[in-house]
């Protein structure tokens, strides 16, 4: 097998793909990984939510260790973790111990995840001491095991194989019962393989992680970079919103950025801005109906050399059975067209009695291969009766998808809808006899049929009910206790009766002309407009309304999804001409509450901008901040490539596009402390006040110190390398060290070590080089000077008082006044819960809203 297939159809041919050959489908997926850890151990494999990295010498470690805790069995494993690190080592772990695994989705109902555990007979869950707190339905004697918690030795030999099970993803059933497809490790590689070669995946891509670990887009994200030796960004849109998206997708300099158009579409009417995007060659949009209209709206925000990769598929198809980089010059109707064939994915349309139609006309689509999913778990009369051998093609299945569609004389083929009652919704796959089934048990409700109408690039679910009427609210929360959020009608219409064909099934033609017509969007508003009348049109408009509101009801209860609670914060966004935070709209929000929040922010809360690598517990300590101030959290590499300069002016470019109009605060952590220090120094010198800066336990002193980049440093390398490597890596390691680190390749030098040694995460090795490579770089900063005073946070058993570095780490010299606050506990404690209550008052303190108080220290500048 050549490294690069014919897949491109005018994708990215000049760019080099990682190789992949025809034996990597013969082994297990955790050999592919392997490799990737040999090439570059101290890589970045994952990126979580908070900003820790995990490396993949790191990730391999977790992964092993945790297969070693799962004994060999048939039954499934569960997962219930975040998007992070920790579940992607959780998959690979459970592929390296040749266990199947079924990742659960805590926003889903916990009576759908206990249908699931149940159905797919799991014997053990893989979770955290906080997230198996998410889910009350695991079975009695179900196992839990604490990812958090590993002990014991890594698994020496992994034990799957290229016919393991790999896993289960489980969609929804027409009896309301969930369904779960799964696939072996063969057919996930082989997907994996035709993804990375059609887009050219490398090392040196960074992927966006968008998607529910529960649905098969995400295992293109996850696997498609840990098999490529890429680095994959978790992103939880809920948390950031759609402009904190825009920034994290340029802090993080992603290069491949997947979404499903719904989620795309909302984004890019967010106004994105064009700079934030710049870094992305690739947008992989799949899932759901990608319409011409949305070319338009691309690439107003992403840049003119950006491809487009798009296609259909199924989960049974794992994945995509047709794909192509869109041309729009050939996009010659209002739904974009979903690709060309794939190789070993044949597809063939056929009529109602299975015969193949004419190019140009409609049928259903079959697929054949021999990678497409092996069946539906534990249901072998549905599994032989939806997939069937290929005549004449030993190995090769066939599936009918269900999908309508005619192929052009060009070859590309064009969608046209679903054969049976089945519809996506954001991505979801909903079958409406399912949600109908719901409704009819609903006290009251004699007959329900469940419609999508609503334009096409917004498509909403609408019931159709005969009963006796109930209120809304009452309704959505009773469909909430056993359907996904998807599957819960967005509009409610009560009618009489409903209009039926002679065969007495629904006449849906007859239906749709009855019903009241889908809500328009609200209308442009003139920019004076009184503010509660910008406010209502927002509130309407996310919700594709119009009318009254009920103030008292919550959002969710008038038909508010997760996707109209982001589009209504980009909303009142744009109305406000200023950044929100995330916590200000969700689901819960009456519209009278929601006019209450946004009056206190418009009363001018301060804005704190936290600039830090991902620091332990950051994100709680930030929350219990956003009472009194509006936080924000810019990243800070702390990998080997970035100086603090030029990381400053990102995040003050950063900065400058959010635009705070309030009260300007900046608070560096650890290595962030020096970006913080000159970020600061670039707003003040472009006319930007920034009211206090305060940094923790970091500053000049570190980087004039040379016990320690060159006394410390290298002891804690000695006593790492003593006894554990190889005696010849071991000399060769302190030689080198010793020898160029007082020279200028010094960083080159430090690189090519991080990306040669694979230590075990304990071991710290790579952590060690690291921080000596960013004292090496600070060796070389010089601070300026920034008028005003500077909190410093001081760590009392941190390397302040171990090396007797000055009490204010050397930063009187850059301000005309420091004060000082001294923390328990080491560089790692200093937001422990236990120094919360100080560090909280020492901030109000810098920022003028409490009284100053005796704990700090004040020094003048020096002479």
């Amino acid at each position: 097998m050549p490294a690069t297939l014919p897949l491109d159809h005018h994708g990215p041919t000049e760019l080099s793909a990682t190789p992949w050959d025809a034996t990597d489908l013969d082994r297990p997926l955790f050999a592919r990984f392997s490799a990737c850890v040999e090439q570059a151990g101290g890589h970045a494999a994952v990126i979580d939510t908070d900003g820790r990295v995990w490396s993949y010498a790191q990730l391999q470690h977790t992964a092993l260790c945790l297969a070693a805790q799962l004994s060999a069995s048939t039954a499934p494993v569960a997962i219930l973790l975040p998007a992070g690190g920790a579940l992607a080592a959780a998959f690979l772990g459970a592929l390296a111990a040749g266990r199947t695994y079924v990742a659960l989705d805590p926003a889903f109902p916990p009576e759908r995840n206990r249908l699931i555990l149940a159905q797919a007979g799991v014997d053990c869950m893989i979770c955290t001491a906080s997230t198996r707190h998410w889910l009350s339905a695991a079975p009695a004697a179900c196992r839990m095991i604490d990812i958090d918690a590993l002990d014991g030795e890594p698994l020496p030999t992994p034990c799957g194989h290229a016919n393991s099970i790999a896993y289960i993803i489980y969609t929804s059933g027409s009896t309301g019962q969930p369904k779960g497809v799964y696939q072996d490790q063969r057919g996930l590689l082989h997907d994996v393989m035709q993804y990375s070669l059609a887009v050219h995946l490398h090392a040196g891509d960074r992927l966006s992680w968008l998607y529910s670990p529960s649905v098969s887009g995400a295992i293109r994200d996850i696997y498609a970079a840990l098999l490529n030796g890429a680095t994959l960004v978790a992103i939880d849109i809920h948390a950031c919103g759609l402009a904190g998206l825009a920034r994290i997708v340029a802090a993080q300099r992603l290069s491949v950025f997947h979404a499903i158009p719904p989620l795309l579409r909302a984004f890019l009417q967010s106004e994105p801005p064009p700079a934030a995007l710049a870094t992305v060659r690739l947008a992989y949009v799949a899932g759901d109906r990608f319409f011409a209209s949305d070319l338009a709206l691309f690439y107003r925000s992403f840049a003119p050399h950006c491809l487009i990769y798009n296609g259909i598929g199924s989960t049974e198809c794992a994945t995509l059975y047709r794909h192509w980089f869109v041309d729009a010059a050939r996009v010659q109707t209002a739904l974009v067209p979903v690709g060309h064939a794939l190789p070993q994915r044949e597809v063939r349309l056929l009529d109602a009695q299975g015969i193949p139609v004419a190019r140009g006309d409609i049928g259903e689509v079959e697929v054949c291969s021999p990678f497409i999913a092996r069946g539906y778990w534990r249901q072998p009369a549905l599994t032989q009766r939806c997939f069937r051998d290929a005549p004449q093609r030993p190995g090769w299945r066939c599936f009918r998808t269900g999908d309508l569609a005619r192929e052009r004389a060009d070859g590309l083929l064009e969608f046209v809808g679903r054969k049976d009652g089945q519809i996506k919704i954001r991505g979801h796959r909903i079958e409406t006899g399912a949600v109908e089934a719901e409704l009819r048990r609903l006290p009251g409700v004699r007959d329900a049929v469940v419609l999508a109408l609503g334009a096409a690039e917004a498509t909403q679910l609408v019931a159709c009910l005969c009963g006796t009427p109930q209120p809304e609210s009452q309704l959505r929360q009773a469909l909430r206790r056993t359907l996904p959020e998807a599957c819960v009608p967005t509009h409610f219409q009560w009618l009489e009766r409903i209009p039926s064909l002679p065969n007495f099934k629904a006449d849906l033609q007859r239906l749709k002309q009855q019903l009241t017509p889908a809500p328009a969007a609200g209308s442009e508003l003139p920019a004076d407009a009184p503010w509660p009348q910008r406010l209502a049109a927002c509130w309407n408009d996310a919700l594709r309304r119009h009318g009254p509101i009920d103030t008292q009801c919550s959002f969710a209860d008038q038909g508010g999804d997760s996707l109209a609670a982001m589009r209504l914060l980009a909303l009142l966004e744009k109305a406000c001409g200023r950044s929100l935070p995330i916590a200000l709209v969700h689901r819960q929000q009456t519209f009278a509450a929601l006019s209450q929040a946004l009056a206190a922010l418009t009363d001018g809360r301060p804005c704190l901008i936290v600039l830090s690598p991902g620091f332990p517990r950051l994100a709680e300590f930030a929350h219990g901040l956003r009472e009194q101030l509006d936080v924000h959290h810019i990243v800070v590499d702390a990998s080997t490539e970035a100086t603090p300069e030029a990381q400053a002016a990102a995040a003050a470019a950063q900065i400058r596009a959010l635009a705070p109009d309030t009260a300007l605060h900046l608070l560096g952590l650890s290595y962030g402390a020096c970006v913080a220090f000159d970020t600061a120094c670039r707003l003040h010198a472009a006319g930007v006040t920034v009211a206090s800066l305060s940094v923790g336990d970091m500053g000049p002193a570190y980087a004039a110190s040379p016990r320690l980049h060159l006394g410390g440093r290298l002891r804690q390398i000695r006593r790492i390398l003593s006894g554990r490597e190889a005696p010849a890596l071991r000399r060769k390691t302190l030689r080198l060290l010793e020898r160029a680190l007082p020279a200028a390749p010094a960083e080159r030098l430090l690189q090519y070590l991080l990306r040669r040694t694979r230590p075990a995460p304990q071991h710290g090795l790579a952590s060690e080089l690291g921080a000596l490579l960013r004292q090496r770089q600070l060796s070389r900063w010089q601070p300026g000077h920034l008028p005003g005073a500077i909190g410093v946070l001081v760590a009392e058993a941190g390397l302040t008082e171990k090396w007797r570095l000055p009490a204010d780490l050397g930063w009187s010299a850059h301000a005309d006044s420091v004060r000082i606050c001294r923390l328990d506990g080491g560089h790692g404690q200093l937001l422990d819960a236990a120094n919360e209550p100080r560090l909280r008052r020492f901030l109000l303190e810098q920022m003028g809203l409490l009284p100053p108080a005796a704990h700090r220290v004040d020094m003048p500048p020096r002479s």
